[in-house]
Order: C-alpha cells, then structure tokens, then sequence
C-alpha cells in the first residue's frame, strides 16, 4: 500500500521565483494539501512564460516573475506574485502546498528565507 502523500514524507522546494517553482521541468501541477488527489494549479512553461491556470482564470507571466511570501497569524501564508492584471498580487499556491512534476517527484512548496513581502 502506498503511503499517502503529506508534507512529511516529501521533500520541500525553496522558491523566490517562478522559474524555481517550476525547478527545470515545462509543466507542472500544483495539489491541495488536504486532498492531494485534487488539482488546484496547472503550470505550463513556453517561450519564457508560465501559463498558470486554475479553474476558469488563466494567466500568463514572465517566468522570471518574483514570489514574495505573504505571513498570516497562526496559519500557512501565501506565495504571491505580481502581474499587470493583478496589480495587488496574486496567490500562487499556499505555504507547504505540494507540486507535482511530470516524471513523478513531488516536494513542499516553501519561500525561500528573506522573501517576506513588505
């Protein structure tokens, strides 16, 4: 029996951009941490962009785009990113949420230290 995946057993990816989110591969799928059957984030790399999509919304960015980690009090953060049609940010993914690459590996998304948003 496989052992379900939690934010324990996998290892943690460090980000400040979205070019480390996607850590070399073209594509890649953020999961919700509760439920790790359940897709909240498809990523796509082409051209130097990433397409980000999640459910109805779409957008597409530089990958060089910076993520800054947003704290909350007694709850897990948000990875944000800057976007001309999302001039107050918008979230990426959620501290320790987990992404999954094409060939199978899976890690703990967490902001790199020093990327607090001011």
């Amino acid at each position: 029996m496989q052992k379900p995946i939690t934010t324990l057993n996998v290892p943690r990816l460090e980000v400040a951009t979205l070019e480390q989110l996607m850590n070399g591969h073209k594509s890649a799928q953020i999961l919700d941490l509760h439920n790790p059957t359940e897709v909240v984030r498809e990523l796509n790399v082409h051209d130097g962009t990433l397409t980000i999509l999640a459910g109805i919304e779409c957008v597409t960015i530089p990958l060089r785009t910076v993520i800054t980690y947003e704290p909350h009090f007694m709850d897990r953060g948000n990875l944000i990113f800057e976007a001309a049609n999302y001039p107050g940010g918008a979230k990426i993914c959620t501290e320790a949420d987990l992404i999954r690459y094409p060939d199978g590996s899976v890690f703990s998304i967490v902001p790199v230290e020093g990327s607090l948003n001011p």
